[in-house]
């Protein structure tokens, strides 16, 4: 539909070929969060590692469960990460840096060191909480970026 060869912005080149294509403005931020520091992208990657080991199995998801409910834990279910739902990455983050505590004895009992240090060292913690604040910001101007009848001077300004 928007191919530059054949779709809508072709036809569109043929009537007015002064017109000048940008990117979708509300896709932009997604570029930048591709341009995260190689460090803080690790993380994010740990994070969603151990989040999946946790949501793909239907006996550890059911033992987090467990944990999380004898711990009165205020949260009792990490969300499942999809790379199509690029938003939910802030929300995952959240969630885990909620139930951290939970992650941690959780994986000291299931014997994953790897992801027992993810949630035991401080820095690593420091990095979590930096990128829920991060992804939080860009959620929220994801959301405002979406109102109706905005124009893209309004939008350019609010990036």
């Amino acid at each position: 539909m928007l191919g530059c060869l054949s779709g809508f912005q072709r036809l569109v080149l043929n009537e007015s070929p002064k017109v000048v294509r940008t990117p979708c403005i509300i896709h932009w931020q997604i570029l930048a969060m591709k341009m995260l520091p190689q460090e803080l992208q690790e993380v994010i990657k740990s994070v969603i590692s151990s989040v999946n080991f946790v949501k793909l199995s239907t006996l550890n998801s059911q033992l987090f469960l467990q944990l999380c409910s004898e711990l009165d834990a205020p949260n009792n279910a990490l969300l499942f990460h999809t790379k199509v739902r690029w938003l939910l990455t802030g929300k995952v983050l959240k969630r885990v840096f909620e139930l951290c505590g939970e992650l941690k004895t959780f994986f000291s009992r299931k014997a994953r060191p790897q992801f027992e240090a993810l949630f035991s060292d401080k820095s690593e913690l420091q990095k979590i909480a930096y990128l829920v604040d991060i992804f939080a910001i860009l959620n929220e101007l994801n959301l405002s970026l979406q109102r109706p009848n905005a124009t893209c001077l309004d939008l350019s300004e609010k990036i």
